[in-house]
């Protein structure tokens, strides 16, 4: 939500106030203070409290203007579609990344406000919004009735349809098992194994990033943020 981080207008970067007295335009802090020690660096050395108490949904809720910044799930499925069921609009951050679950459906002036991947022309879009109450609600009300249509299991059966059936099904109707030859040429060797070395004797590296037991009901990450658990498969690891 707008609610406290300075900007400077010519470059949309993080900026010390140098006049006491003078107000920045834009008055924006990160809700969910999950980086807390990270945000206090910006307090320290700029001057700048980009971040506070947790607000939850419903203080949130009340603002007329909402904003998602991509990055460390800044424009997750949660983060923006929330939002956007919000009464306000959503000023929402295309950066060059792709959110492949719903970015296909919702568009730009006709779901949210659209802000560049550098925020170059968040005062501009704001000023538009200010300018335009009347044409704010009419995007804020599209993007909700798209949020519900998105949670909706026709759209969630569409969405399974189209990457799994569509997508993936071919590459999984590839798959071959290990023919009688093939057993026979790498005994002790299951099928995972043989495949992982025909990509490491092409040059490719993989990384293992969750184990499932032969049940297949239950399955453990190893791959975890700020944990280094990456099991590295090699082609020396696997003789």
């Amino acid at each position: 939500h707008l609610d406290s981080m300075e900007l400077n207008n010519n470059n949309s970067t993080i900026s010390k106030t140098t006049r006491p007295q003078a107000q920045p335009w834009i008055d924006v802090k990160f809700t969910g203070p999950i980086l807390q020690n990270l945000h206090e660096l910006f307090a320290d050395s700029l001057g700048v409290n980009v971040s506070d108490k947790r607000m939850g949904p419903r203080g949130m809720s009340k603002y007329k203007y909402q904003i998602d910044f991509g990055g460390g799930g800044g424009t997750t499925w949660r983060g923006t579609l929330t939002k956007m069921k919000f009464p306000g609009v959503l000023f929402h951050h295309e950066t060059r990344m792709k959110d492949w679950f719903y970015d296909d459906y919702l568009k730009p002036w006709e779901h949210y406000i659209p802000v560049s991947w550098d925020l170059s022309d968040l005062r501009e879009r704001y000023d538009w919004a200010e300018a335009h109450p009347e044409e704010c609600a009419k995007i804020s009300q599209r993007a909700t009735e798209a949020v519900e249509y998105i949670m909706s299991a026709p759209y969630m059966e569409q969405l399974h349809k189209e990457l799994f059936h569509t997508k993936l099904g071919p590459i999984v109707q590839q798959y071959q098992p290990l023919s009688e030859e093939e057993r026979s040429a790498t005994p002790g060797q299951d099928t995972l194994n043989v495949i992982l070395n025909r990509y490491h004797n092409d040059g490719f590296v993989t990384e293992e990033v969750a184990a499932c037991e032969d049940d297949g009901d239950s399955c453990a990450v190893l791959v975890r943020r700020n944990e280094y658990l990456h099991q590295r498969y090699r082609s020396n690891a696997m003789k």
